[in-house]
């Protein structure tokens, strides 16, 4: 499945949407349903309207996906806007934090199951930065294509917006490797960046974080034990099966056990997006059995698409986690680059003309 806006694409079903029933909300009224090929229900846009809210709603219901009969659950908060997708423990977050010059808007999503097993989570989009990539981007990776009072200001905001002003971020130096890191302390956050393309720690205070473009980030949660990681999986990594090495460095390093664990998939290039060549093929089909059922389009030039996001939930599951505890975020970087950074889509032979995503997970305080 895609996250690709409704504009981009016909629904196959039915939209239901119902006012969240949560309290010192301003809910959109009423519950209404949209055939398919049509847009939102009028009376929902009028409620918006009335509300001063209706560009907010706009924006972010058309980013939601539509190919399965679901519920949305709409909130209007002074703070901000949350959008819930009922089947894949997804909610859309939209908070409003303070700047030099002003307020600005931030989105970003969040695994609730994760959430309420205790672990601070969040998945970036684009919007309420001040990184010129175009515009007021939300770049939150140091690289050569922004300045680092950018980075800085947006990582402010960032943190400002999710409530974790006092926690560290870390982030490691990503070369699509296999090699994973053990985050011990904090001070670390302040060390050189290790050379890896996987986090692990236990402790608290600190914010793991995987930079992404299009590679799918993964956040894994043990309640049980209290560990966590955060995984960078683009092909390479995937192919390498840095997902099931990280959590057998979870089992024999922190003790977990995975059909305790959560796994929270964020955004990423979608199998229909996501083109590869015979020789990125041809690695997986040395590498695993089940190769075919990761591709889709196979063409006569002898390329393919690759769907990373069934990949590393296949390496989840053989890993033991349990089909119910694992949560997929239902949104393409490619399909939606008004909302995240797609190299494959922007960088047209530029790298350093695209932001990055963050993607980070922590332990709440303890």
């Amino acid at each position: 499945m895609c996250g690709k806006p409704a504009a981009f694409r016909q629904c196959r079903s039915f939209i239901i949407l119902k006012a969240a029933p949560s309290s010192g909300c301003a809910g959109i009224g009423g519950v209404a349903a949209s055939k398919k090929g049509e847009a939102l229900p009028e009376r929902l846009r009028r409620s918006a309207y009335q509300s001063g809210r209706a560009a907010e709603f706009d924006q972010m219901a058309f980013a939601i996906n539509t190919h399965s009969l679901r519920r949305l659950d709409i909130s209007l908060h002074d703070s901000g806007m949350t959008i819930e997708t009922s089947e894949s423990g997804f909610v859309m977050r939209e908070r409003t934090v303070e700047t030099s010059t002003g307020k600005a808007r931030i989105r970003y999503l969040v695994c609730e199951p994760m959430e309420r097993a205790g672990f601070i989570n969040a998945f970036s989009t684009r919007e309420g930065g001040v990184s010129p990539l175009p515009e007021n981007d939300l770049n939150l990776t140091h690289f050569k294509g922004d300045d680092k009072q950018n980075v800085e200001e947006n990582r402010r905001r960032f943190l400002q917006a999710i409530g974790e002003t006092a926690s560290m971020i870390i982030t490691a130096r990503q070369t699509h490797s296999i090699e994973r890191f053990m985050v011990e302390d904090r001070e670390q956050a302040r060390g050189p960046q290790p050379d890896c393309d996987a986090l692990t720690s236990d402790i608290a205070g600190v914010l793991l974080a995987i930079q992404t473009a299009d590679c799918l980030p993964v956040l894994i949660a043990d309640p049980v034990t209290g560990a966590m990681a955060a995984i960078h999986a683009g092909w390479r990594g995937t192919a390498g099966r840095i997902t099931e090495r990280t959590v057998a460095d979870l089992m024999l390093l922190h003790g977990v056990d995975a059909r305790d664990a959560i796994a929270a998939l964020g955004p990423a290039a979608c199998v229909e997006c996501y083109e590869v060549g015979e020789d990125v093929i041809n690695r997986y089909r040395e590498s695993f059995g089940y190769w075919k059922k990761l591709f889709a389009n196979f063409k006569d030039n002898g390329k393919a698409h690759l769907d990373v996001r069934r990949a590393n939930i296949q390496q989840l599951m053989l890993c033991g986690f349990s089909e119910d505890r694992i949560h997929a975020a239902d949104y393409c970087t490619m399909h939606q680059t008004d909302l995240f950074f797609s190299y494959r889509r922007e960088a047209k032979g530029q790298p350093s003309k695209v932001g990055r995503l963050l993607s980070v997970i922590g332990k709440k305080g303890e």
